[in-house]
């Protein structure tokens, strides 16, 4: 590879390359793990959000120019992941009410027989 001979590697730049190679690798596990607990739907919203905030933060660290059109569908990708979380909580804490009723039932029709 005869441009690595015009190009000197430092170990700054060789550390560089391994910690963003471990991080790259931690967010992988960290969807895989996501997926495991939730559903590839939520992946899919929770990056979407993140792609949002990320531009919302360029917008306002960097100073990115935003439009108008811009800005109103990060509003409502944000707007929709937030109302998202909301009903995914609340059928959550159904389901858990509703497997400990069944719980309890089942304890209940041991203790009788």
């Amino acid at each position: 590879m005869p441009y690595l001979n015009k190009m000197e590697i430092t170990n700054q730049i060789w550390k560089a390359i391994w910690i963003s190679g471990l991080l790259g690798f931690l967010i992988n596990i960290a969807i895989f793990m996501q997926v495991k607990y939730t559903t590839p739907l939520t992946n899919a919203i929770s990056g979407t959000a993140k792609a949002c905030i990320q531009t919302l933060l360029g917008w306002l660290y960097f100073g990115n120019e935003v439009s108008s059109m811009n800005f109103l569908g990060i509003v409502a990708v944000i707007g929709g992941s937030g109302w998202y979380s909301q009903i995914r909580y609340e059928a959550m804490k159904q389901k858990e009410a509703a497997d400990e009723k069944q719980k309890a039932d089942v304890e209940q029709a041991a203790g009788k027989s």
